[in-house]
């Protein structure tokens, strides 16, 4: 016991905000990657491979974290770059079929955040042969920035967009429990290091 409330005090040389943002940043941890990434590796029927068609047509509430889109293409290469302080943050473009590349409604949208700028000027990112359109499946709205761009390219948004956050992948079972019960500890830790040290000395007699 002496050992944790050592460790709780050392907590105590942080400001309350910082310690405040780490039982966030240990809730978000928890229930935005660990929990989700273990129900997707526990669910029954986990089909990841997706055509364009069942995708758009089935439920966001239905459609798994992790997907893969088997005959989706990108109109002309068509993307936006998004940037920060004139370095590259992330590029987005929209996904259809073969048959649809001249229609302005999207409802697929590809966000890939490890896209370097020398792929795009290249060329190579779009032609490589590893290129594929698969990654965790978000059905938030996109940045209002890029969104603004697309309208103004004369499309039309489907709401809610479906996003895929290419290159993101799953952690296995095991590694996403482990680091549930990682952050749940760090969480504890910083918690109880907000409470007076009055409280502490009789719930951790040390």
């Amino acid at each position: 016991m002496n050992l944790v409330f050592k460790g709780i005090q050392f907590l105590h040389r942080f400001s309350v905000l910082y310690r405040i943002g780490g039982v966030g940043l240990s809730a978000f941890v928890i229930f935005g990657i660990a929990v989700p990434d273990m129900k997707f590796h526990s669910a029954k029927n986990n089909k990841t491979e997706f055509t364009f068609v069942e995708f758009v047509s089935t439920p966001a509430d239905q459609i798994p974290r992790y997907i893969k889109i088997k005959d989706g293409v990108v109109p002309a290469n068509n993307y936006v770059i998004s940037t920060k302080k004139d370095r590259l943050q992330h590029i987005t473009y929209p996904v259809t079929t073969l048959d649809k590349t001249g229609t302005k409604h999207v409802k697929v949208i590809v966000k890939d955040s490890s896209v370097t700028q020398e792929e795009l000027d290249d060329g190579t990112y779009f032609s490589s042969p590893s290129f594929s359109i698969e990654g965790r499946f978000n059905d938030t709205s996109l940045d209002s920035e890029s969104e603004k761009i697309y309208r103004d390219m004369g499309y039309v948004l489907d709401s809610p967009i479906f996003l895929i956050e290419r290159g993101s992948e799953p952690l296995g079972f095991f590694p996403a429990l482990g680091l549930a019960i990682a952050a749940l500890i760090f969480g504890i830790f910083v918690a109880a290091s907000l409470l007076p040290e009055s409280i502490l000395g009789k719930i951790l007699p040390q």
